[in-house]
């Protein structure tokens, strides 16, 4: 038997035709392999199109990466947590790394201070 994939105007016509609990069976199923990418997207066409997907929106909300403790990426870090990082580099570019900074500042743009003493980088709010 065939693998088969589902695409989101196939849980966009399962939602209208047999509901939100069929939806959610479908999504949760081996044939779909990101079940919030494919919610959303079906809610959006849904919305676009003047439907009512009110039902489909709270089931993407459920089906949020974070709200599942999956997704891609490493999970979010907690206090007393050590993490290892890979430094990279862009180009001819200086080494640098990647690093998570949503326990010290809640929105984007928001600056922090990093002092380097004989090896060791301390990041606090600015």
């Amino acid at each position: 038997m065939q693998n088969k994939k589902v695409n989101y105007q196939t849980v966009a016509l399962c939602f209208l035709t047999a509901g939100i609990d069929a939806t959610r069976t479908l999504l949760l199923s081996e044939a779909v392999s990101d079940p919030y990418t494919m919610a959303l997207k079906a809610a959006t066409q849904i919305n676009t199109m003047g439907g009512d997907a009110g039902e489909l929106n709270k089931l993407v909300k459920e089906l949020e990466p974070e709200n599942l403790g999956v997704g891609k990426g490493r999970t979010r870090l907690s206090n007393g947590d050590l993490r290892l990082y890979k430094a990279q580099q862009i180009g001819d570019g200086d080494l640098f790394i990647k690093l998570p900074v949503s326990h010290l500042v809640a929105e984007k743009g928001a600056k922090v201070q990093v002092f380097v003493d004989n090896g060791v980088l301390r990041v606090t709010r600015a």
